[in-house]
């Protein structure tokens, strides 16, 4: 079983390239950029340059097949959301050469939409912030009564319109002529209607959990 790791730029994915070769593991490291360093460490048996999936989503995931493909069974590991959105959508192409550890397509979309995670949060009584979700763009005109500093946050953090992909970041509005003009921005960029929130100042926790079907 050999263990293939996108997105080696980032400090995650090498240090699970580390982690996986000290217990004996085969690693081939990939990433979309030659200075990568996750493709220069020790820990990598094998490394290999992909195109962006934000570039060419068509052309990433080519790519990432070709690789599995040429090796003996393997299992696939992401660090990103635009590099783990099109391996999940194209799941069924890689199934018979990849062991997955990945929930059900339904689930991966629920968790990276954010209106969706937020929704399902609200249907099973979990606090979330003052939240505007926007089904037409007719409603922008009715989101006056804001608390500001508002959060104007994409659905999505990866996205493709036109299959160009962008990183959706959050943008932050102070009044209602603020608020209309970066909404109709974000929305342009994304081809998604954005959410609109409350601005909540405190610390920021992160949890990161591994589930065997829910547990």
């Amino acid at each position: 079983m050999k263990n293939i790791i996108l997105d080696s730029h980032l400090k995650s994915s090498l240090a699970a390239i580390r982690s996986l070769s000290k217990r004996g593991l085969v690693v081939t490291s990939g990433s979309d950029r030659k200075t990568a360093m996750g493709n220069y460490s020790r820990y990598a048996n094998d490394a290999f340059i992909y195109p962006s999936p934000l570039k060419d989503e068509e052309k990433f995931v080519n790519k990432v097949f070709d690789v599995v493909w040429s090796q003996e069974k393997s299992i696939i590991y992401t660090f990103s959301d635009s590099t783990f959105l099109p391996i999940s959508r194209t799941r069924e192409r890689f199934e018979s050469h990849v062991s997955w550890m990945i929930s059900s397509q339904e689930s991966v979309e629920i968790a990276f939409d954010k209106s969706r995670t937020l929704k399902l949060a609200q249907s099973l009584g979990i606090p979330i912030p003052e939240t505007r979700f926007i089904d037409d763009i007719s409603q922008l005109d009715h989101v006056v009564d804001m608390k500001y500093p508002a959060v104007i946050k994409p659905k999505h953090s990866a996205s493709w319109v036109k299959k160009q992909g962008i990183n959706g970041r959050v943008s932050f509005a102070f009044n209602a002529e603020d608020l209309r003009r970066k909404y109709l921005e974000t929305y342009e960029k994304t081809g998604e209607l954005p959410l609109i929130q409350t601005w909540m100042a405190g610390e920021e926790f992160g949890v990161d959990v591994l589930c065997d079907q829910g547990r």
